[in-house]
C-alpha cells in the first residue's frame, strides 16, 4: 500500500511543478509580448517625428530646448539616440506647487542605427 501513497506524492508533486513552470513561461510570455509592443511604440514614435535630445532621456525629468532654454510643452514627443522615447506630461517635478511638462509614458527599442533618417521635431 506504502507503494501507492509513494507514487500519489510523487504525482502531486509532479503537478505542482508543472503548474509552476506554466506560470513561469506564462509570465516570460507576457515580457517578452510587452518587450515587442514598447519597441514597436518606440519605432512609431522615431518614424512620425521626435524632439531629438543629445543626452539620455530621464523618465520625470523636463527637456529643454536648446535654442531658447524654455520648457518643451506637454505633448511634445522626444526621443534619444539609445532607443529611449517618452512623452511630455504634466507634473510637479520640483514640488514648487507648480505643474511641468517632464518625461513621461516611456517606450524602449532600438536606438535609430547609423545613417537611417529619423525624422526629428525641429523648434
Amino acid at each position: 500500500m506504502g507503494n501507492i501513497s509513494e507514487q500519489m506524492r510523487a504525482a502531486s508533486i509532479i503537478r505542482e511543478q508543472v503548474g509552476i513552470n506554466s506560470l513561469a513561461e506564462m509570465k516570460l510570455q507576457s515580457a517578452n509580448d510587452h518587450a515587442a509592443s514598447q519597441a514597436r511604440i518606440a519605432a512609431e514614435r522615431y518614424a512620425n517625428g521626435c524632439f531629438m535630445v543629445s543626452g539620455l532621456l530621464t523618465q520625470g525629468a523636463p527637456i529643454y530646448n536648446p535654442k531658447n532654454g524654455r520648457a518643451l510643452a506637454r505633448g511634445v514627443v522626444v526621443c534619444d539616440r539609445f532607443g529611449n522615447t517618452g512623452v511630455l506630461i504634466p507634473a510637479d517635478f520640483d514640488r514648487d506647487g507648480k505643474e511641468n511638462a517632464v518625461v513621461g509614458l516611456p517606450a524602449f527599442g532600438n536606438p535609430p542605427a547609423d545613417g537611417i533618417d529619423t525624422k526629428e521635431v525641429k523648434f
